[in-house]
């Protein structure tokens, strides 16, 4: 704006002094003109070098702008590489704690299965002794047993019940007195006696197949 208002001021200048120039041979006498030109170039001066002087001004302001400009950009910059910088560490730290809280999770589901293993090892120890041959300690035997499996796997307690309800059918079957071996032989099939040995069985396949899976499972954990 400064500079449009000078150039006219300029071009006002040129013009005027061609005019003083053309009509010098005027009626108006030589001192009257030089007196008015006098006072008019003086007046276009001073605007002149008002122009000048808010042109000047103008520019500085305009280089104070830029400058602030240029901080505040250099500022941007800084304060973006900070944020930047912040945000990366957030996310490993966020990634560090879910490491650690998968950690955890799978450190508490081994913890779980070892307890577990533990009452596993009893009811190993436990089935891989000979049943006993007598009715009452055979019952307390395969009762106690029932209770380990059922603690370690509530899916193997009907196996275990079924045993001793084999149990009955295998003392009662002993505590008979037969004619023959024949009379033996069909009354053993006939009165489910001989299901025993074949749930006693049954039962350790049960067992021997869960600890295997509860093994695998614990190796999967650890392994991840």
């Amino acid at each position: 704006m400064l500079r449009k208002k000078h150039c006219a001021l300029l071009r006002f200048a040129t013009i005027f002094a061609a005019s003083l120039f053309i009509f010098s041979g005027c009626s108006l006498s030589r001192e009257s003109a030089d007196v008015t030109n006098k006072k008019t170039i003086e007046t276009i001066q001073e605007e002149l070098a008002q122009v000048q002087t808010d042109l000047l001004k103008e520019q500085s302001e305009r280089k104070a702008l830029e400058d602030e400009l240029a901080s505040l950009t250099e500022t941007l910059t800084i304060r973006t590489g900070m944020l930047e910088g912040l945000l990366a560490q957030s996310q490993a730290t966020e990634q560090l704690l879910t490491q650690k809280e998968n950690e955890s999770q799978v450190f508490s589901s081994i913890r779980n299965s070892i307890d577990l293993l533990a009452n596993d090892r009893l009811l190993l120890i436990e089935i891989r002794k000979e049943p006993p041959l007598e009715r009452n300690n055979a019952t307390k035997h395969w009762r106690n047993i029932k209770l380990l499996a059922t603690q370690s796997d509530p899916t193997l307690s009907r196996p275990a019940s079924r045993i001793l309800d084999a149990s009955d059918a295998f003392f009662s079957w002993r505590e008979k007195t037969f004619s023959s071996q024949e009379e033996a032989t069909t009354d053993f099939f006939t009165t489910g006696a001989g299901t025993y040995r074949d749930e006693i069985e049954d039962f350790k396949k049960k067992v021997l197949f869960m600890l295997i899976l509860r093994l695998d499972a614990i190796i999967q954990q650890t392994d991840s």
